[in-house]
């Protein structure tokens, strides 16, 4: 049916008795944006009246809109000050910061780490503490963003202890909440009088829940929405003190470059997808106070922090919004040849690294990875494996000092720390073997096709001896062996041809991109013949993942796994890395080719190391377990913790409890604290 309509009285007489047909009181507010086109087709409204209850939070843009779509903006009833003809530009000229209610700031922001330390945002928080309350209760936050409902909805999964709720009772005291917070919204209590009836009981916002959610909710109306770009911009500005200003790498959505700063060190195509959550802005310091300030301003306004050095980690995922601190303009390199040490920015990449050291010494070299595109602070701090690693261990165990920003945004190093760090003697371990396994067909027959690619610290005919005597079957000659300095042989070992120009480990960008999965496992006992047989079988039944073991032994024997985070050290005789990549996009193909990786995985379980099936921490995998929405716990934890870690993982729980006691640097597979809600060690 069509009724004509002549007048905006009639038009909104007959709105509201539509409205009444089917019970409903109250209208949510609605984006300007998507109702302004519909009120313009109204050919006989001549004004548009607009009830909004949060127009202190219309912006300067949004009002642009609005005055360009209609030939008069007026208000009808506001819960706050009426319309003026400028713009609002600070929620402190709202009613809630105005008069008595200005005190209540203070309330929530003597204790805003109170989030952080649950690992949630204020709204979630304030949504957990009504739920903790009882059965009855019901909260119906009002919301129009379906990224504001997720966050509501996560509010579930925030998990409070009587400590918990008596700590933030205890941060909102009713008797100290000042002004009025009284609007003509009633609240409803719902009672369950058996399965025929229920009642509906209406009241005023009077208890001492609605005091406590209220004060919340004056942070919420701050926090529940994306914080905008101009006080994110004041706030690291007022913590930062370098040039260029901060502002000037900071890059929001609506940023031009933002999307090619996003895009250009995101190694695995797989986070291209459309339905990765991407960060709500991105800073790419210039200046270690960058950093400080971006940590700072995460913390106050509630974001998580994912921090990207070159690009390659395999799982970083974000299910809570962040903001991404993306290091490659930190890649400053200090050579002192004299006492062979160097500092090393942490976006900096081995590539780079490996450059500046030949650039300055034909004798020096350091042990870190084969690919040159790696950055050197996800590398390093996971360990960090090359083919090095059985003369001189991993890259951490060459690391004699660091300059880190911790939870509070202060610049530490290893005297501030506390901590001393100490190389371990080398060893002569001087040949690095690697097995490249990889599903093959020839002659139209399905086989697996084994590489051999070695590094040996000495000349060809001292390694020829040594090969015929230990590995004869292989009838190496003559022509097999190369010699060359350590430059080249970071070179050879990707893949690039004889005589390349050392230029090359300076370009930043990898060969390809393609999207990809790996896992890893560690070898503690000889596979025997009939296992390795069944390997060869399944890898040609998958037909695509690919195996690489790469050798222990040596000096990784000989450094105790309690050194340093990093545990795999004696009893494993090499690790072993699943790969699998492929060229097409779609769900169906990334689901065919991960559940390929994850049949060889769980083949292998047989042979590899077991209580815990130990893992490699660079090769983050997210199928052993992740950390829930919040603060997580130490028994889940523990499910992944402890195959990275082993018996390390309890110590690094103990050092997250006392640096960073409320879990502000979290993700999901991070190192839970362990507190009694006090910031102190549990018993």
């Amino acid at each position: 049916m069509i009724c004509p309509i002549s007048g905006v009285d009639k038009l909104a007489k007959s709105l509201g008795s539509s409205l009444r047909e089917l019970y409903l009181d109250d209208c949510q507010s609605v984006d300007v944006k998507l109702t302004l086109p519909a009120l313009k087709k109204l050919e006989q409204l001549e004004l548009s009246a607009i009830d909004l209850v949060n127009l202190c939070k219309l912006t300067d843009s949004t009002l642009a809109y609005l005055a360009n779509g209609c030939q008069t903006i007026q208000t009808l009833k506001l819960c706050r000050n009426s319309f003026r003809y400028l713009a609002m530009t600070s929620v402190d000229e709202a009613k809630w910061f105005n008069g008595d209610n200005l005190e209540n700031k203070v309330l929530y922001s003597k204790r805003a780490d109170l989030p952080a330390k649950h690992s949630c945002i204020t709204p979630q928080l304030a949504l957990a503490w009504l739920l903790h309350q009882g059965n009855d209760i019901v909260p119906i936050p009002g919301t129009t963003k379906v990224a504001n409902l997720a966050n509501n909805i996560r509010s579930l999964a925030v998990k409070l202890t009587e400590c918990d709720l008596n700590e933030i009772s205890d941060v909102v005291p009713f008797e100290e909440v000042g002004g009025n917070r009284e609007y003509e919204v009633p609240t409803m209590r719902l009672e369950n009088k058996g399965k025929s009836e229920a009642h509906v009981v209406m009241g005023a916002c009077t208890s001492s829940i609605s005091a406590i959610f209220s004060i919340f909710l004056i942070h919420v109306s701050m926090g529940a929405s994306d914080p905008t770009e101009e006080n994110i911009l004041q706030c690291l500005s007022n913590h930062s003190w370098s040039s260029p200003p901060i502002s000037s790498v900071t890059f929001f959505p609506n940023d031009p470059s933002y999307v090619s700063v996003l895009q250009s060190y995101i190694r695995n195509l797989r986070f291209m997808s459309t339905t990765t959550p991407n960060p709500l802005f991105i800073v790419a310091p210039t200046h270690v106070s960058h950093i400080q300030a971006s940590i700072i301003c995460s913390k106050i306004h509630g974001l998580q922090v994912r921090i990207r050095s070159g690009g390659h980690g395999l799982s970083y995922v974000s299910d809570v919004p962040f903001i991404t601190i993306d290091m490659f303009n930190l890649r400053a390199i200090s050579l002192d040849v004299e006492n062979g040490s160097a500092w090393v920015e942490s976006g900096a990449t081995l590539g780079e690294v490996y450059y500046r050291i030949a650039e300055k010494s034909k004798i020096h070299g350091f042990p870190a990875g084969v690919c040159p595109t790696v950055g050197v602070g996800g590398h390093f701090s996971g360990g960090g494996y090359g083919n090095l690693m059985r003369k001189y261990g991993l890259s951490v165990d060459n690391v004699i000092d660091a300059k880190i920003v911790d939870v509070n945004g202060r610049l530490l190093d290893r005297e501030s720390m506390g901590d001393k760090l100490e190389v371990a003697d080398e060893i002569n371990e001087d040949l690095f073997i690697r097995v490249v396994l990889m599903p093959s067909k020839q002659k139209k027959q399905r086989t697996v096709k084994a590489k051999f690619v070695a590094l040996f610290l000495g000349n060809a005919e001292k390694l020829r001896a040594l090969m015929d005597q230990s590995f004869p079957k292989l009838g190496l000659k003559q022509e097999d062996y190369m010699e060359m300095n350590w430059i080249q042989s970071v070179l050879f070992w990707w893949n690039y041809p004889n005589g390349t120009s050392m230029n090359v480990l300076l370009e930043r960008q990898p060969k390809s991109e393609k999207f990809l999965k790996k896992k890893s496992d560690y070898v503690q006992e000889p596979i025997q013949k009939p296992g390795l047989e069944g390997l060869w079988k399944k890898m040609m039944e998958l037909g695509k993942p690919v195996l690489t073991f790469n050798p222990y032994g040596g000096k990784m024997s000989e450094i105790s796994e309690l050194d340093t985070p990093f545990p795999h050290r004696a009893g494993n005789k090499y690790k072993i890395q699943y790969s699998v990549n492929w060229k097409e996009e779609g769900v169906e193909a990334s689901d065919r080719d991960l559940d390929l990786i994850r049949k060889l995985y769980d083949y292998m379980t047989p042979y590899v190391s077991k209580s815990p099936r130990c893992s490699y921490l660079n090769y983050r995998d997210v199928d052993l377990g992740t950390n829930g929405i919040g603060t997580g716990s130490y028994s889940e934890a523990s499910i992944w913790g402890t195959k990275y870690f082993k018996g390390n993982f309890d110590k690094l729980v103990q050092v997250k409890s006392v640096a960073d006691p409320h879990n502000f640097f979290r993700y999901e597979q991070s190192i839970p604290p362990i507190t009694d809600g006090k910031g102190k060690m549990a018993e």
